[in-house]
């Protein structure tokens, strides 16, 4: 999936370099150069490193980036003898 982000932006604005924050985020330069200029849109935890190393929030970076929020089963009855 290709997803606008503000990598480039919030980094260039913090004064870091593009392999900084891919050591902080612990992945490799090429996958954040992917993910910074193409938009490629990583995963979920590879989404939290970035942001976090970047030390803003992921909505910061991916402003159009949408959550599902899935209800817990607390409320599922499975039992089929009802």
């Amino acid at each position: 999936m290709i997803s606008k982000n503000h990598i480039l932006e919030i980094r260039k604005k913090k004064g870091l370099a593009q392999m900084e924050v891919s050591v902080k985020a612990g992945c490799s330069q090429s996958k954040l150069l992917s993910i910074e200029k193409y938009g490629f849109m990583p995963q979920p935890d590879l989404r939290q490193r970035i942001a976090k190393a970047l030390d803003v929030s992921e909505g910061e970076v991916w402003p159009n980036l949408q959550t599902v929020d899935f209800p817990s089963a607390g409320g599922c009855n499975h039992d089929t003898n009802e």
